[in-house]
């Protein structure tokens, strides 16, 4: 059954296609020689092109072409025009891509977003996306790159720019960092907000909004100009889920100075960003402050933890079986994971780290990494699927560095395993190169997919996101498009 000029239409083949009905034709195609044709256009390299230029990624080419056959197969009547071109096959005189403007034609009645995407083109090309920020590109910035280890000072540098400025913002990766910039910042005498998405805190009583604020660099602010701009850990900018963010903080912060603190292994990558927007680029190196011992025995039991020591776990299981282990050996225990409020995040650091405390352990997750034991956890790949993998040599070193604090009452870290199974492990990641990072994060913007929605406004938002993606164009040489299903869960979720 089609829907053809408004008129339902339920026929079989035996009483149709009498093409060639025309008077420049009186034979009759058989229905092998159409199913032949058909299957013809639909193997043909050329054809599949043709449709990829027009917009029609595979599995749009698939369903057209399933709804197109089965279109000529049940009508009673073709347009005269294309019973010629039909025939015109079938006798040789004509090729089978002839078949591509009326195939075309029925994708576009299935698929609107084909009649205007030349239009949504130009919105999704992403292949220079410094573009997207005019007012980013008024101004001559300075990026400095803060460059090294954990534990070398790099934040603390950058930090003390920001707090001594008129104006600035603190862009971190967890809501933890935030909230400890937001503290240590007032604390210093600096009056700074705190941004991050579950939370929004002026310092200011009457509610007018500081000259200062740190936030998690989803929450970024480009509409405003900043004297200073710190990005924090800007390695994540490869990371396939929130790369994306660090990417448009990076190319769109409107601050006369942006310093970047993260690993040394995301210079070449900065470079060549930042040559596309003809900002000025300088590179300080660190090294660490205090001594790391990688040591040559696990720890085995609990029985043999020691004041200061740190477990970091990859899931909320293993948090919460460390910790009942060390609370029946009379240990009293700080805990560190994703869920925690801010504020209880930061009490229980600041209970491990007080020396007057009598909580010298901490069990946290990988996030705040200032320690190891474990080797494997779950993450994402590039195409946003879970999967269980050795933790790389960058978040290693991440979570390794972690342990010791300059100036603290351990200055110098230790590293090793619970199991001795993982030592081989352990050892065989830290002694690995970390590689550089050749890729930055890209996502579409809200302003993109609000254009989408004003040339397809029937189009469910989800819709919009998956015609985007098809749409897209990246510079692969410098970009990769991160992972969008949770902005699509979320669409789906508000449609109404």
């Amino acid at each position: 059954m089609i829907l053809k000029d408004d008129v339902v239409v339920q026929t079989t083949y035996e009483n149709l296609i009498a093409i060639g009905a025309s008077a420049s034709y009186d034979k009759s195609i058989k229905r092998n020689d159409f199913l032949r044709i058909i299957n013809d256009f639909y193997r043909r390299d050329d054809v599949k092109k043709l449709a990829i230029d027009q917009g029609l990624d595979s599995e749009i080419f698939k369903n057209v072409y399933v709804s197109f056959r089965k279109y000529c197969m049940q009508s009673t009547s073709l347009p005269d025009d294309f019973n010629l071109i039909l025939n015109d096959i079938v006798s040789g005189s004509s090729n089978v891509t002839a078949m591509f403007p009326y195939f075309f034609q029925h994708a576009r009645q299935m698929f609107p977003h084909l009649k205007c995407v030349d239009d949504l083109r130009k919105i999704s090309d992403l292949r220079n996306p410094g573009n997207w920020y005019p007012d980013a590109r008024s101004m001559k910035r300075k990026i400095i790159f803060h460059a090294g280890p954990t534990n070398s000072g790099k934040t603390y540098h950058a930090l003390q720019r920001f707090m001594n400025s008129d104006s600035g913002v603190y862009c971190g990766p967890l809501k933890l960092l935030a909230s400890e910039v937001f503290h240590k910042t007032n604390t210093a005498g600096t009056k700074c907000d705190l941004v991050t998405g579950e939370e929004r805190r002026l310092v200011d009583t009457d509610g007018k909004p500081a000259n200062h604020v740190a936030c998690t660099v989803e929450m970024t602010n480009l509409n405003t100009l900043y004297d200073v701009a710190v990005i924090d850990e800007i390695q994540m900018i490869r990371d396939p889920q929130r790369g994306w963010a660090w990417t448009r903080a990076l190319l769109g912060l409107q601050a006369k100075e942006i310093h970047l603190c993260g690993e040394i292994s995301t210079q070449k990558l900065l470079e060549e960003l930042l040559l596309t927007v003809e900002d000025d680029f300088e590179v300080r190196q660190y090294q660490r402050l205090t001594k790391l011992s990688h040591l040559d025995h696990a720890i085995e039991s609990f029985d043999n933890v020691r004041s200061g020591d740190c477990f970091v776990c990859f899931n909320k299981n293993d948090i919460f079986h460390i910790t009942r282990e060390l609370e029946k050996r009379g240990h009293e225990v700080a805990v560190i994971y994703g869920s925690l409020p801010p504020s209880t995040k930061l009490l229980q650091a600041r209970r491990f780290n007080d020396p007057n405390d009598k909580c010298k352990i901490l069990v946290a997750t990988d996030a705040i990494g200032m320690g190891l034991n474990l080797l494997v956890k779950s993450q994402m790949n590039d195409e946003g699927n879970k999967q269980k993998a050795d933790v790389t040599t960058s978040q290693a070193l991440q979570i390794a560095g972690r342990a010791g604090r300059f100036g603290s009452a351990f200055p110098d870290g230790e590293v090793t395993t619970f199991r001795r199974d993982d030592m081989s492990r352990l050892n065989e990641i830290l002694n690995q190169q970390a590689k550089p990072i050749e890729r930055a994060g890209l996502h579409p913007t809200a302003e993109q997919i609000e254009m989408f929605a004003y040339y397809l406004p029937k189009q469910s938002l989800s819709s919009l996101i998956d015609i985007f993606l098809t749409l897209s164009q990246l510079d692969r040489n410098l970009y990769f498009m991160c992972n969008v299903d949770d902005m699509k869960y979320l669409a789906d979720i508000i449609e109404h």
